[in-house]
């Protein structure tokens, strides 16, 4: 089911792109390893999110506040978890390109 989704079709497109970019880089093993860790992250959020969205479906099909509140709250947890990835990613580069 979670391969249907098309945002974790999109974050395995950035996957891609994060690990071709580690190695065109060249960055160091530990700072790829701490990245990778991030774009893990990612992931978990996304699968909880998607977890979260069809219980919430599931058990509420019609429009109730609470079920909003839940899904509104695993989308902003993917945000937090993309916006870690990417600052991780905003300190590497300039360090790295220098």
């Amino acid at each position: 089911m979670a391969s249907k989704e098309t945002a974790i079709r999109l974050e395995l497109i950035m996957a891609a792109v994060h690990f071709s970019t580690i190695f065109i880089l060249k960055i160091p093993v530990a700072r790829g390893f701490v990245l990778t860790l991030t774009l893990g992250g990612v992931f978990v959020a996304e699968l909880l999110n998607t977890a979260i969205e069809a219980t919430v479906d599931l058990v509420s099909p019609g429009r109730n506040e609470l079920a909003k509140k839940a899904k509104d709250l695993g989308s902003a947890a993917v945000f937090c978890a993309l916006t870690l990835f990417l600052a991780g990613w905003g300190f590497t580069v300039p360090e790295v390109v220098k």
